[in-house]
Parts: C-alpha cells; sequence; structure tokens
C-alpha cells in the first residue's frame, strides 16, 4: 500500500491539471496605441512596390467583463490595383507576411488562419482546453464561419512542428456573450510544446461578408508535464528596450537559464547556470521583439524584450 500510495503521488506531481491565465491580456483591458497588449491583429508587407496595410482588431466597450474585449471585423486591402477582403484575424504569435500574400494571390476559397502564423507565448504544458466569451454577428448575405483556432508547437531542427491543435468553427450568431469551449487534441505523443497560439478569425474565406466577432476573457485548461510553475518568477529584465546587453535580476540568488525566442518562435540565444544579476549579451541579434523566457528550477517566467 505504501509504495502503491508514493507511486500515485509520483504520477500526481509529473502530470498535473491546471487552469490559469498563461495568455497574455486574457481579458483584452490593456491596449496601447490602438492595438490590444500581447495580441497581434495587423502587418504590412510589400507587393513589388505596392504597399500593402492590414489591420484589424479594435477594442470594443461591448465585453463580457472588465472595460474592453476585442472586436474583429472584415477588411478590405488593396493588392496590386485589386481589393481583397479577408476576415477580421488576431493571434499571439506573428503573421508570416510570405505565407499571407500566397494564399491572397493564390484565388477564392477557404482560409485556414493556421497557415498565416507562427510562433505564440512561451508554454510547457499540454492545452487540454481553451475557453472564450464571444459573440457572433455574421453578415446574413454571406457563408461566414467564426473560426478560433488552438496551436501548441514544439521547436525542432526540421522548424515548427505541431504538438496539439484544437479548432472550432461555427456560422450560429451569437447575439448574446456565450462561452465557448475548443478541445484540444494531441498530434504528437510524448512531446512538450515550447509555445502556445489561440488564433481568432471573424470568417472562413476570402472576399467574407461584414461579419463581427467580439471574444473576451480567454481562459487555458492544460496539463503540466513535470512540476513547473508559470510567472512564479519575481524578476526584471533591462534596460528594455537594449542594444547591447539584458540584464536579468531575481529576487534570489540561485542560478537560472536564460532563453531568448523570436516572434517565428525559433530560439535565437541560450545561457545556462547564469548567476543572479547576470548580463546577457544580444548584440549579435537583429533588431525586432522577442521573448524571454527564464528558468529557475520548477519556476518559468516569460518578459517581451526589444532590441534596438
Amino acid at each position: 500500500m505504501k509504495n502503491l500510495l508514493l507511486a500515485f503521488c509520483t504520477l500526481f506531481l509529473s502530470i498535473a491539471l491546471f487552469a490559469q491565465n498563461t495568455v497574455p491580456n486574457a481579458g483584452f483591458e490593456n491596449w496601447t496605441n490602438g492595438s490590444a497588449d500581447g495580441w497581434q491583429s495587423s502587418f504590412s508587407m510589400t507587393f513589388g512596390f505596392f504597399p500593402i496595410s492590414y489591420t484589424s482588431g479594435e477594442a470594443s466597450e461591448d465585453a463580457h467583463s472588465g472595460n474592453y474585449a476585442m472586436s474583429l471585423t472584415t477588411e478590405t486591402l488593396s493588392v496590386a490595383g485589386q481589393s481583397v477582403t479577408l476576415p477580421g484575424i488576431c493571434q499571439l504569435g506573428n503573421f508570416e507576411t510570405d505565407s499571407i500574400l500566397a494564399v491572397v494571390m493564390g484565388g477564392n476559397g477557404d482560409i485556414d488562419p493556421a497557415r498565416l502564423v507562427s510562433g505564440g507565448v512561451p508554454f510547457n504544458a499540454l492545452p487540454k482546453k481553451v475557453k472564450v466569451w464571444a459573440k457572433y454577428l455574421p453578415d446574413a448575405m454571406s457563408n461566414d464561419a467564426m473560426q478560433v483556432i488552438v496551436l501548441a508547437t514544439k521547436n525542432t531542427i526540421s522548424g515548427a512542428q505541431i504538438v496539439a491543435r484544437g479548432t472550432y468553427k461555427s456560422m450560429t450568431m451569437l447575439d448574446e456573450y456565450t462561452e465557448i469551449t475548443i478541445p484540444v487534441e494531441v498530434e504528437m505523443e510524448g512531446e512538450t510544446p515550447d509555445f502556445l497560439n489561440i488564433i481568432f478569425a471573424s470568417a472562413g474565406t476570402y472576399n467574407c461578408g461584414e461579419a463581427e466577432l467580439l471574444v473576451d476573457d480567454v481562459t487555458v485548461e492544460a496539463e503540466m508535464i513535470g512540476v513547473c510553475n508559470i510567472n512564479a518568477l519575481s524578476c526584471s529584465v533591462a534596460p528594455n528596450p537594449t542594444s547591447d546587453f539584458i540584464r536579468v535580476d531575481l529576487e534570489n540568488n540561485d542560478n537560472f537559464t536564460f532563453e531568448l525566442y523570436d516572434m517565428n518562435g525559433r530560439k535565437v540565444l541560450a545561457a545556462d547556470d547564469c548567476a543572479a544579476a547576470a548580463n546577457i549579451d544580444v548584440r549579435g541579434l537583429a533588431k525586432g521583439t522577442y521573448i524571454a523566457k527564464i528558468i529557475q528550477g520548477n519556476d518559468i517566467v516569460a518578459k517581451k524584450v526589444v532590441i534596438e
């Protein structure tokens, strides 16, 4: 009986179910210059000599809770003198402009938003389900369908691989806030993801109607592999922005591991066994926005870092 109890406790500690807001700005309360903090809903690129700009997500006071929700509506792009209508999309990762241009120029048909994005937020657990409160007002003259896609990915030598995926698609009008649950299915058994992306889209086709999707209060339920406490460390990363070094200060003096990821989810820098108040050299990295992951024992914290 004693050995059986020990085995049960070990199993409970190594695989535990938890639910918490590991999603940044999960209630869409924080906005900077018209964009929801932690979320991407705009991009810009060029096609030949033609600039292309896309801006979708807006703050709406029609919220499930708090002051604001995310509102996604149809956006029209001008591409080489032609108008192309795309659904409103917001997500936690990075837009892949080459893929977007390829599918836009490819003609009409269904859109898989998962093909248009990469990366996400650092996440070292298996998501089991994602819940979100949503209102959906489709265009009665079109076959619009809202989409929610959950992707847990792992970085490998051959690129990012999908460890788990969840998909929700519905044409049903929701004129009041309704809680939607998106189950997530494992696609790579025995693997732990590095990143989590949640994608919201107001429709699923090119040249879609004038649908509006409002989302608020996102939560993630996950199965933890190993004992791991997300955002449990108290630390500072400065200066930020920086151009040469990042100083990481922790409240305790224990050594830690530092990892830096670009917005495509690629690990670009790693330093093991760092001492407290360590200086990390980033002079060899390109300018841009990165995600720093600080790991100390079973505790992990993620910080956004800008390199100028």
